[in-house]
C-alpha cells in the first residue's frame, strides 16, 4: 500500500496486461474519481479502514478469515432467521 504514486499504478497496469491507454484514461477521469470518493465516503461511515472487510446480513468482518468462521458467521445468520442452514441439511 505504499507504493500507489502514478507510476507505480502504472507498472502494475502493465504487468497485469491491462490495456496502458485505457487504464490512464479510465485512472484519471473525473467521474471515475467521484465513484471511487463515494466508496471511501461508504467505507468511512460504516466504519471500515482495512481490505479485505466483509458484512454477512450486516454483520462486520475484519480481515481475512477462515472459511469456518465464515461458515459460522452465515449459519447464525440464517438461525437468527429461521433458516435452515444448506451445510446441516445437506448429505
Amino acid at each position: 500500500q505504499e507504493n500507489l504514486a502514478a507510476d507505480d499504478l502504472k507498472r502494475y497496469a502493465k504487468e497485469v496486461g491491462l490495456d496502458l491507454v485505457r487504464f490512464e484514461k479510465d485512472r484519471l477521469d473525473p467521474q471515475n474519481r467521484k465513484k471511487v470518493e463515494a466508496d471511501i465516503a461508504e467505507a468511512r461511515s460504516l466504519k471500515v479502514a482495512s481490505t479485505p472487510s466483509f458484512f454477512i446480513n450486516g454483520r462486520f468482518v475484519r480481515g481475512a478469515q477462515p472459511f469456518d468462521m465464515f461458515a459460522n458467521v452465515i449459519d447464525e445468520e440464517l438461525a437468527r432467521a429461521n433458516v435452515p442452514s444448506p451445510a446441516k441439511t445437506s448429505n
